[in-house]
């Protein structure tokens, strides 16, 4: 009976020393994997490694196929010199060997390891550590520890969660390194448009000029069918006009050059303004539109201009997606310290898989939701770099088939201001 007793105690003792270690591992792997920035997840990937297996030094080195060598993208407790300089070609040394086999290794002792030579450099004990980056079967780099605080010899415990921190390491990376590459061609994306933008604007604005002048000098020549035609120009080259300014304004916002001017603002009066400006839409498609707010809403301190901008974006893009008949329901209201603002619609909605990315830069929602014009993909990423500016926060919500909605919300005192003072 005592031998079962403690054989019982031991099992317990067991299954509680692999929970912990379960985990600390998924509070490592939460950590690494919320960020996108592949510096930041770098960083995270050696700190929480260092933590786990309480040593004093650790590398990363991922692979450059170019080369076909490996460099370290970040250590602690190497020198700069070394951190620079080091260049391992594949199957050269341990970092090679684990490159090239695609294996980890425990080694107790290097001295008696007769694969490897002895090492230089400040390390205390001759025991290390080195796993392989894996996706499938290709190594993307390796890790190496050494230096226990403890100064003990690393063991298979160590080398089991050195190995699971690994692998899960080795996808935070290519998750980053692929979002990294996407901003970059986004960014050469937008400053080509943008330069092209500035040389159209000159050209448009003459072309709108042109089609004006001509429609005041043929007044009451032009038949019914030609007035059609020269509005469905005038509307496209407006179209036109608000998409280059869509990118220049969030060039601007990319480079820090947009001015805030701020100003007490009413909120219910920039709603009413920017249903105005989309009356004819709204009349045409017979769209039943409501405003909903509560009585003596305070005002924000905002910049008028770009919350009528934000209000006009999501007012365009419901319209946009209505159908004759559709109602469109504006509602504001003040929720603690912040001011709430929805407009939701009856539209095709957004699908799900496409909800988390319509507020990327050039990213055009592929279903029923975009089919009613073209857009630049920028108006909501402007959308929602205003808001952030204001210190806000925007949300969508759609049930494809059944409509979309789009909230924002505001701080009502966001520079402590007790006057309506224009500032810049």
């Amino acid at each position: 009976m005592i031998g079962k007793l403690k054989l019982k105690k031991s099992n317990i003792a067991t299954l509680q020393d692999d929970l912990d270690e379960l985990k600390s591992i998924n509070k490592a792997m939460k950590d690494i994997y919320s960020t996108s920035e592949l510096e930041v997840c770098l960083q995270r990937i050696i700190d929480n490694v260092m933590d786990l297996l309480g040593v004093e030094m650790s590398s990363l080195m991922l692979f450059d196929e170019k080369r076909n060598e490996l460099r370290i993208e970040i250590a602690k407790g190497l020198s700069k010199d070394i951190i620079k300089n080091t260049h391992i070609k594949l199957g050269q040394g341990i970092s090679g060997w684990i490159a090239k086999e695609g294996k980890p290794i425990l080694i107790k002792d290097i001295r008696k390891d007769s694969r490897f030579s002895r090492r230089g450099g400040s390390y205390e004990t001759e025991s290390l550590l080195s796993v392989p980056l894996k996706i499938g079967d290709k190594v993307i780099g390796v890790m190496n520890v050494n230096n226990k605080r403890t100064k003990d010899t690393f063991n298979e415990y160590d080398l089991r969660v050195f190995s699971t921190i690994a692998a899960e390491a080795a996808v935070a990376i290519k998750q980053t390194r692929q979002l990294k590459e996407l901003r970059d061609i986004a960014e050469i994306r937008l400053d080509s448009i943008t330069k092209i933008s500035h040389e159209l604007r000159t050209p448009l604005t003459c072309i709108k000029e042109s089609i004006s002048l001509l429609e005041d000098s043929m007044k009451g020549v032009l038949e019914e069918k030609q007035l059609s035609m020269m509005d469905i120009a005038k509307k496209n080259v407006d179209r036109l006009q608000r998409l280059i300014s869509n990118v220049l304004d969030f060039s601007k916002m990319k480079d820090g050059k947009l001015k805030m001017r701020r100003s007490l603002v009413d909120l219910t009066d920039i709603a009413r303004i920017v249903v105005e400006t989309f009356k004819s839409n709204i009349d045409r498609q017979k769209i039943s539109l409501s405003i909903n707010g509560e009585t003596n809403l305070p005002q924000v301190w905002a910049d008028a201009d770009m919350i009528t901008q934000v209000f006009t974006n999501l007012l365009g893009n419901a319209v946009r997606h209505s159908s004759d008949g559709d109602k469109i329901v504006i509602d504001l209201k003040k929720v603690g310290s912040e001011l709430e603002v929805s407009m939701a619609d009856e539209g095709p909605g957004i699908p799900k898989e496409e909800q988390e990315r319509i507020f990327e830069k050039f990213h055009q929602v592929d279903s029923d939701f975009s089919k009613k014009g073209a857009t630049s993909g920028l108006g909501l990423p402007i959308t929602k770099e205003i808001i952030a500016l204001h210190k806000g926060t925007i949300w969508a919500e759609s049930i494809p088939g059944k409509g979309s909605k789009f909230t924002f919300k505001l701080p009502i005192d966001l520079m402590g201001a007790t006057s309506a003072k224009i500032v810049s």
